[in-house]
């Protein structure tokens, strides 16, 4: 027998329902996370955002950490249908959400109309933030328009710098400017860092160097060798680069094989043997600061014309080259940027 009295309401307000064109239109124009805020799905816009924010992110640490290679024919293959390939994620993901549209659609104060460009601000803004920290904090790109530190770094190369290796300073957190006095986190570059750092006579402009003395120390170039406290740095000839792609001179320039005495090996150029800069005065290292050299001797303004680097000015460490603009080849030199035994 049916009991009487008034049937069960609902606590949930009605939410009129979402047509699968409206929620294509918005989630295909105004991304997925504000077509599943329209179909009051927030959880699931919230995990959306979070996915669209953390594969990226991944692919920028991959790429600069070594694990994914932009020479790979994936990543090539990738780049050659870069539009199609962002076509076809958008329709996919708006495909997505007119399925989850279909079931059932729960109203909320952000299913209505008005959250649309609001929704879209946040979806940028978050992806923006995100971003701007990954650069400040992990990996920054940079690229070197001179041949200073040829043969390892050409000009043409883009490098990746990691940020933490040296601690975060008002410098290396670039883009964002935070008053930090001094450094948090600080530690000292080994020698044979490759270093990215503000140009101490003018800090608008970006340097890439060699740590090859440290503070305290009294460096000095002798016949184009370098000497750290009166002991010469061992150092070997190992043959001649004619390649003038990567050595822009059009004849042969001396390659020399130079290891410190940590143990770090690099390659050198040298163009004469009785350049200008290959004798110089004894230069006594300050304290809080780096001495510097380029790779490419002949050609490289550094530490022996305008003096050493403070350690404020430090942005990060060079990890590896991962792009030439050039098309030239930069796999192996990335690979043997700083070797130690």
């Amino acid at each position: 027998m049916a009991s009487g009295g008034p049937s069960p309401v609902s606590s949930e307000p009605t939410l009129r329902r979402r047509g699968l064109l409206s929620t294509a239109i918005i989630s295909y124009f105004f991304t997925p996370f504000a077509g599943l805020l329209w179909i009051g799905r927030g959880r699931l816009a919230v995990g959306f955002l979070s996915a669209f924010i953390a594969i990226p992110l991944g692919a920028y640490v991959a790429v600069f950490s070594g694990a994914i290679s932009l020479d790979s024919d994936l990543v090539r293959n990738c780049e050659a249908h870069l539009d199609w390939l962002f076509l076809a994620i958008g329709i996919f993901a708006a495909v997505g959400v007119m399925a989850i549209s279909l079931g059932p659609q729960t109203p909320r104060w952000y299913s209505s109309g008005w959250m649309v460009v609001p929704a879209v601000l946040i979806f940028f803004a978050a992806f923006v933030l995100v971003g701007l920290s990954a650069r400040a904090l992990i990996y920054q790109p940079f690229s070197t328009p001179s041949g200073s530190m040829t043969p390892n770094i050409v000009a043409g190369d883009y490098v990746a710098a990691s940020k933490w290796p040296y601690g975060y300073g008002r410098y290396s957190m670039a883009p964002l400017t935070l008053p930090i006095v001094g450094r948090v986190f600080e530690r000292q570059p080994r020698r044979g860092d490759l270093i990215v750092f503000k140009y101490p006579k003018d800090t608008s402009l970006d340097y890439v160097k060699r740590v090859i003395g440290l503070p305290g120390e009294r460096i000095q170039m002798v016949a184009g060798v370098v000497h750290v406290d009166g002991v010469p740095v061992d150092r070997e000839r190992v043959g001649e680069l004619t390649d003038e792609a990567l050595s822009g001179n059009k004849r042969p320039v001396m390659v020399y094989r130079e290891r410190l005495p940590n143990g770090v090996s690099y390659q050198t150029l040298d163009e004469r043997e009785d350049g200008i800069l290959d004798d110089t005065r004894a230069f006594t290292v300050d304290a809080g600061s780096y001495f510097v050299l380029g790779d490419n001797r002949d050609n490289s303004a550094d530490s022996r014309v305008w003096g050493t680097v403070p350690a404020e000015n430090l942005i990060g460490r060079v990890e590896r080259i991962y792009w030439n603009s050039f098309g030239l080849p930069f796999a192996e030199r990335s690979d043997d940027l700083m070797k130690a035994d």
